[in-house]
């Protein structure tokens, strides 16, 4: 029997309405809170359900504010706290609807990643898995870039640029890279105050000698990496110290490896990583 995904909204941190997609299924063993890269929506996930077919997870995948369904309804979050809180509100709305009390496990792909790290850091309880999908750990040339956009922050908060991101280095999969492209729901544009906020919750965090995180942590990171900093990942995980740690290259993939040509090993390695998970 096919999955079947609820679309809902809930009130943000601040009280503005964001939109997410829930994937329920009996008894679930497991509650996978999704976290996206930066401009994507949770439509983009929808395959997981599939993916994770006959595994007793439930699967929920939120929006972030100005993205997705209702980017023309809300604003673009101010700063990276605002990511946090909103997550936060999500986490809320979960228990409160599905009564959801732990066995949380937080994928963050991307700036997800960034996310769900930090988040998880400042609120552990329950949380009996991480995983890292590709994190935005870091940035080349960021220190550099950093300072640029610190001038253009000062004197201009609000401008915007187009993402960098090119959708050929994204997948090696022509049809997925064209489906990034064509999407109307992606968001292009990020503000100086925005990237800048971003830039320093990774100079923060690369700042720190250790890293401690409550709860076993997995990293899947893509061999051939063309969007954040290649080696980040790596760097990252040997400060880390955490119950257990593992870390896996998916050679030869691009960036997004859940929509890779050779995508199956990916979601294999996922749902191992839930099936081990107690």
């Amino acid at each position: 029997m096919n999955r079947t995904w609820k679309e809902s909204s809930f009130s943000g941190h601040d009280g503005c309405d964001l939109f997410c997609r829930v994937c329920d299924c009996p008894q679930p063993r497991h509650t996978l809170v999704i976290l996206p890269g930066y401009g994507e929506h949770s439509g983009r996930y929808l395959k997981f359900a599939d993916a994770l077919q006959g595994l007793p997870v439930r699967i929920a995948v939120m929006d972030y504010r100005g993205m997705g369904i209702l980017k023309t309804n809300s604003e673009e979050g101010k700063d990276f706290e605002d990511f946090l809180e909103d997550v936060s509100a999500f986490v809320r709305y979960l228990k409160n609807t599905y009564h959801v009390k732990d066995k949380w496990v937080f994928l963050g792909h991307s700036l997800g990643g960034l996310i769900a790290l930090e988040w998880v850091q400042r609120n552990s309880d329950g949380v009996k898995r991480l995983i890292l999908s590709a994190p935005f750990l870091g940035f080349p040339h960021l220190e550099l870039i950093r300072h640029l956009n610190n001038l253009v922050r000062f004197f201009c908060p609000t401008y915007e640029y187009q993402n960098p991101v090119m959708p050929k280095r994204l997948s090696h999969d022509p049809a997925e890279s064209r489906a990034y492209a064509q999407d109307p729901l992606i968001k292009r544009r990020i503000s100086a105050r925005l990237i800048g906020s971003i830039f320093d919750a990774i100079r923060n965090l690369n700042s720190r000698k250790t890293m401690t995180v409550a709860c076993p942590v997995n990293i899947l990171a893509a061999g051939d990496e063309r969007i954040v900093a290649p080696r980040a990942a790596r760097r990252f995980f040997d400060r880390l110290v955490a119950p257990g740690k593992e870390f896996t290259l998916l050679e030869g993939f691009y960036h997004e490896i859940f929509n890779e040509i050779d995508q199956a090993k990916a979601f294999n390695v996922l749902k191992t990583i839930l099936e081990d998970c107690v």
